[in-house]
C-alpha cells in the first residue's frame, strides 16, 4: 500500500530526481527502497525508538535511515562478521547509535522479549530454511505495537515463470558466487499469500503489501513500479511487507 507523499507535481520530480541520485538508475532498486522508506516513515516512533536490522549485510539500509533521521538506536545483526566499513559505523554513531550482533543462523535471537520498536529485513527470508521460526522470533522481541517491515523476491515473478515453463526453476537456487560473504542460495521463495499467511499465523496484524516492479529487471525495463491489481500485482518482482504487533 505505496503512496506518494509529495504535495505537487514540482516536488515530485525533486523527489524522483533525489532518489535517482541517491539509489542510482536501477529502476527495481529505486522502487523497492522508497517503499522500504514510505513503510519506515509510517512506522517509525521517533526519538527514544530502538530498532533491529536482521541481517544487515554491508549496512545499505542503515545509511537509508541515518540519513533521514537522527538520535535514534539501530542494533545490526548477520550471521557473518561484520562487513560495514569503518567509515560508515563512524558516520552511524555520529547520526545516532549504533551496534553490531553476530547472531546463529536458524536460532533464536539473543535478544529480550519486548526489546525492539522496529525490526526491518530485506532479501533475507529467501534464504532461512525455517521461515516460521525466523518471523516467530523477531515477534517475540518486538514490542507491543511495534512494526515489522521485510522484502522479499516474489516466487511469481516473470523471470521464474519463464524458468517454470523451461522446467528450469529450482531450488535452492545459486544467486551469486563472488566470495565467502555474498555466496548464497535462495533456500526457498515465497509468493504475496505465503508471507501474509505466516505473519497472521505468528499474530501479526493490519499487515499491509507493496508490490514492486512490474517489468524485465535484466533490461530495466519497467511496465508499473508499483502494481495494485490483475497481472502487475500478481508476478510483480518484490514484495515489501508491513505488520504490526498488537497491543
Amino acid at each position: 500500500m505505496f503512496a506518494e507523499k509529495t504535495g505537487n507535481d514540482f516536488s515530485k520530480i525533486k523527489t524522483k530526481f533525489i532518489n535517482m541520485r541517491e539509489f542510482g538508475k536501477d529502476k527495481l532498486i529505486i522502487s523497492i527502497r522508497e517503499a522500504f522508506i514510505s513503510f519506515f516513515n509510517e512506522g517509525f516512533r521517533g526519538h527514544g525508538s530502538k530498532i533491529l536490522s536482521i541481517s544487515c549485510g554491508k549496512g545499505d539500509y542503515e545509511k537509508l535511515i541515518f540519513k533521514r533521521y537522527e538520535n535514534i538506536n539501530i542494533v545490526s545483526t548477520d550471521i557473518v562478521d561484520c562487513m560495514v566499513s569503518g567509515k560508515d559505523i563512524e558516520y552511524f554513531n555520529k547520526r545516532g547509535v549504533w551496534n553490531f550482533v553476530k547472531v546463529k543462523p536458524e536460532k533464536e535471537l539473543p535478544f529480550e522479549n519486548e526489546t525492539f520498536n522496529l525490526i526491518f529485513h530485506n532479501d533475507t527470508i529467501e534464504h532461512t530454511r525455517k521461515a516460521h521460526l525466523f518471523l516467530k522470533e523477531q515477534f517475540r522481541v518486538l514490542k507491543k505495537g511495534g512494526c515489522i517491515i521485510l522484502g522479499t523476491p516474489n516466487l511469481l515473478r516473470i523471470a521464474n515463470i519463464a524458468k517454470i515453463i523451461i522446467g528450469k526453476l529450482h531450488f535452492p537456487k545459486k544467486i551469486s558466487n563472488e566470495n565467502l560473504y555474498t555466496s548464497s542460495h535462495h533456500i526457498q521463495e515465497f509468493t504475496q499469500w505465503n508471507i501474509t499467511s505466516m505473519l497472521e499465523e505468528i499474530g501479526f496484524e493490519q499487515i499491509e503489501l507493496t508490490c514492486c516492479f512490474f517489468g524485465f529487471n535484466i533490461f530495466n525495463i519497467q511496465f508499473k513500479k508499483y502494481p495494485k491489481k490483475g497481472l502487475g500485482k500478481l508476478m510483480a518482482h518484490y514484495l515489501t511487507f508491513c505488520a504490526k504487533k498488537p497491543l
